[in-house]
């Protein structure tokens, strides 16, 4: 058996006693370090974090002031989020 199989057995292992909510935040770290890997590989550098998405809304009307802006929202639940964003 060659070493990239016994790495996939013993994850396959350690997998099965790992319990999921586990296994969800290291599928979140794996997609945030994916994400830095595209950011900085097309120039981009993430200047501010937010902890909740009214935060972002007022971020972003703060560096875009009065200038028109297209937002578009897929995926809308209960409209929440273009309220918000409308309100600016």
């Amino acid at each position: 058996m060659g070493l990239k199989a016994c790495v996939r057995q013993g994850l396959l292992a350690v997998g099965r006693r790992v319990p999921d909510w586990l296994l969800r935040k290291l599928g979140n770290i794996v997609s945030e370090l994916e994400l830095d890997s595209w950011l900085r590989a097309h120039g981009l550098v993430v200047r501010s974090f937010v902890r909740r998405r009214e935060a972002l809304f007022e971020l972003v009307a703060s560096e875009v002031g009065q200038l028109p802006v297209l937002y578009l929202e897929f995926g809308v639940a209960s409209g929440e989020s273009t309220r918000v964003g409308a309100g600016f």
